[in-house]
């Protein structure tokens, strides 16, 4: 398994680098991403990639993640 951010907003949707989590079931890992693509972010949210070897077979997301500042109308200030 692998996991990583996507943000979309001004400068697109950007895919950052996959993490491999190569621990079992109920650890956890800690990793450190900077979007340094430009721009607003508008949202983001997390995929979950399963991997066999090198070749990333398939992944699934969680729910839209916004900023709690946005004007946007989705983020919830509290």
């Amino acid at each position: 398994m692998a996991v990583r951010p996507v943000t979309d907003g001004d400068a697109g949707t950007a895919r950052f680098r996959l993490r491999r989590v190569a621990t079992g079931s109920g650890t956890a890992g800690q990793w450190y991403t900077y979007a340094v693509q430009g721009g607003w972010i508008g949202r983001a949210c997390i995929e979950l990639c399963q991997m066999e070897g090198t070749t990333l077979l398939r992944c699934v997301r969680s729910s839209m993640m916004y900023p709690a500042y946005a004007d946007s109308g989705n983020a919830d200030p509290f």
